[in-house]
């Protein structure tokens, strides 16, 4: 009988994303969306530091199926940006699972496992400077047959004679469990892009950020000041429903200002999740982890939020 002596760690890429915890809903639908836009803030910064605020560009774009509906199921999304591109270190990060790079900025380096999980396939170009040339990379990114490479049609080749160095990341089609809980109409896909990211536009350290449905074109920081400033008071109302492990924050109406201070020991990022819940209510209900005790205060509304474990 022949003895098996290697010392190889077999990993199944397959049998992690199967294995991922990632239940369908509206949130999970949405979420590899999420971490494209992540990838395009650190790619801007990455390119243009501290002028990455007057120079960046993110363009996300819905791709609807067709249908007569008034919004018809969303396929997937386009995500645009100008930021420095996947050159030879950025490459060596996306081919590594659950890598270290963007742990700085708080990354985990497993938001790509969503975009195999909720996902069929993901379609990226991308342009960038590299020794003198301009260079342009182009794959697919699916879970392949017999637990084979995720990186299909890798092609890595000189770039045209007017070349636009930035990424394009094409989320499409949905698998079918998640594609029905996609949020179909654009305002609420956009609160959720803001809540998601609440401390960029709470602060306007956001890049030209435009979110396209069809013929509609909308500003995102546009958007959030003319949804979240207010000068006019309003009530809100919270209740706190203990689960395992979590509770549950309902904001039954709300209203936030640009400006907002936590009064308790609470960190500036427990406020600024509450932030999100309360913008992110306007047009949908969030449940958050546990929440440590906190007050919202600004000229507008002042609210005890506090939930117990």
């Amino acid at each position: 009988m022949k003895t098996d002596t290697s010392d190889d760690f077999q990993f199944s890429l397959a049998g992690r994303v199967r294995n991922l915890g990632f239940a369908p809903s509206p949130l999970n639908a949405l979420f590899p969306l999420f971490e494209a836009i992540a990838n395009a803030f650190h790619a801007i910064e990455a390119r243009w530091d501290r002028e990455a605020t007057a120079k960046g560009v993110i363009t996300v774009t819905i791709l609807r199926s067709s249908s007569d509906d008034e919004n018809p199921p969303v396929a997937g999304f386009l995500i645009e940006d100008n930021g420095i591109g996947l050159n030879t270190d950025n490459w060596r990060a996306f081919r590594t699972a659950d890598t270290a790079s963007k742990i700085s900025r708080g990354g985990k380096g497993v938001g790509r496992l969503s975009w195999l999980k909720v996902f069929q396939n993901t379609h990226v170009n991308s342009s960038f400077s590299e020794g003198g040339s301009t260079l342009h990379r182009s794959f697919d990114f699916a879970v392949a047959q017999n637990d084979a490479s995720p990186l299909i049609g890798h092609e890595l080749r000189l770039a045209g004679e007017t070349p636009t160095i930035g990424t394009k990341v094409r989320l499409e089609p949905y698998v079918q469990s998640y594609s029905a809980h996609c949020p179909r109409k654009v305002d609420t896909i956009a609160a959720h892009i803001i809540g998601h990211f609440l401390r960029n536009f709470a602060s306007y350290e956001v890049p030209s950020f435009t979110l396209v449905d069809r013929a509609e074109r909308i500003s995102l920081l546009d958007f959030y000041s003319s949804n979240v400033e207010s000068d006019t008071p309003e009530t809100l109302k919270v209740v706190l429903e203990p689960g395992k492990n979590r509770s549950t924050l309902i904001c039954t109406t709300s209203c936030s200002t640009r400006d907002c201070a936590c009064t308790t020991a609470a960190s500036t990022g427990t406020c600024m999740w509450a932030m999100a819940v309360l913008f992110a209510t306007r047009k949908s209900i969030i449940s958050l982890g546990l929440v440590t005790s906190v007050k919202i205060a600004t000229p507008s509304i002042s609210a005890w939020c506090q939930a117990t474990t």
